[in-house]
């Protein structure tokens, strides 16, 4: 590691290094400014503190406890901040969302909110939601997201489509992200959110990479939506499997919004 900084950057300078770490993905903070030989005000001994857009770490042994908080925070917003959210809906909440529109979206919301407010870390739960193109699933799937983070849970949210893209693209030369990473991102996150599940071509490769994506998360909390159909998902045995693994009865809560017909079912 230290040739390939050395290689990269004359002096030491360590905003420079953490720059070329963080975009190579080897770090996660942004370091804005470090202090050194600094008088802690809680023991009084100097040490270096460094200061980052989401955090500050100060080397000193009082401060350990802190430090562990404030990693697990890093971790929070670490999540959010690297989810590929539409930029027309990088401001969606609770609060902006048309609620009143029709009996059914209002009820959605309200699964949604549900869900957002109730959720337990010690017993995770999958909301799966299931309706037609523009009754707002994105938005509520984002704003539901938001009021987890702010519970202290580190959620991941992506589209199924947008995924996709993503894994293909480790494929291409000079792309410094590779499946194992994405993976990995899916796996750690306390709740992980896929929007819009197969509304591309759903082929075996798509099929088989969702599979994988719910192996992973088995046992975890975790938000999908789809706009396919009850039928969409009977149409062959890859489909019917995809459908058994998304909606179990044991673990999911499914919403169903099928024009002004909200229903929450137990399982398909």
């Amino acid at each position: 590691m230290k040739e390939i900084i050395a290689k990269s950057f004359e002096i030491s300078d360590p905003i420079a290094i953490n720059d070329y770490l963080l975009h190579k993905g080897l770090v996660q903070g942004k370091l804005i400014n470090v202090r050194y030989n600094v008088k802690c005000e809680k023991c009084g001994r100097n040490c270096d503190i460094a200061e980052y857009d989401d955090h500050i770490e100060k080397m000193c042994d009082c401060n350990i406890k802190a430090n562990v908080r404030t990693k697990s925070s890093k971790k929070i917003h670490y999540y959010w901040r690297i989810s590929k959210i539409p930029e027309n809906l990088k401001k969606s909440t609770f609060e902006t969302f048309e609620k009143d529109l029709t009996d059914s979206i209002r009820n959605m919301y309200q699964g949604f909110k549900y869900y957002a407010n109730s959720l337990d870390k010690d017993k995770p739960k999958t909301l799966s939601v299931l309706g037609s193109m523009g009754t707002g699933k994105t938005h509520l799937s984002i704003s539901c997201g938001k009021e987890l983070v702010k519970r202290g849970f580190s959620v991941y949210f992506i589209s199924f489509p947008t995924l996709m893209r993503n894994i293909r693209e480790t494929m291409d030369k000079g792309n410094d992200m590779t499946q194992t990473e994405i993976f990995k991102t899916i796996e750690k996150c306390d709740v992980f959110i896929l929007d819009d599940i197969m509304v591309t071509s759903g082929t075996p490769y798509e099929i088989n990479t969702l599979e994988n994506i719910i192996e992973v998360r088995q046992g975890r909390a975790n938000i999908y939506t789809s706009n396919l159909s009850n039928d969409d998902f009977s149409k062959n045995k890859n489909m019917q499997r995809i459908k058994s693994r998304l909606f179990d009865r044991t673990t999911t809560s499914v919403i169903k919004v099928v024009g002004d017909d909200y229903r929450t079912l137990p399982a398909f």
